[in-house]
C-alpha cells in the first residue's frame, strides 16, 4: 500500500518547556501510515504565522 497525504501542517508549541513538535492531521496520518507500512508521503505547505496570545483564568 502506498499513501499520499495532502494537507497543511501545523507546530505545537509548549513554551513553558520551549519545545516545538510538527503536527496536523496530514503529517499524523502519513507518520501512522509509515509506521504500519512501507511508504507513505506528504505534500503539504508551512506556512509562519505570529503566535497567539496566551490568557490565563476563566473567559
Amino acid at each position: 500500500m502506498k499513501l499520499i497525504a495532502i494537507g497543511d501542517n501545523v507546530t505545537d508549541c509548549y513554551m513553558d518547556e520551549g519545545v516545538y513538535f510538527p503536527g496536523g492531521n496530514a503529517v499524523n496520518v502519513a507518520v501512522t501510515v509509515r509506521e504500519m507500512v512501507q511508504s507513505a508521503l506528504i505534500i503539504s505547505v508551512y506556512l509562519g504565522m505570529m503566535s497567539g496570545r496566551i490568557t490565563s483564568g476563566s473567559a
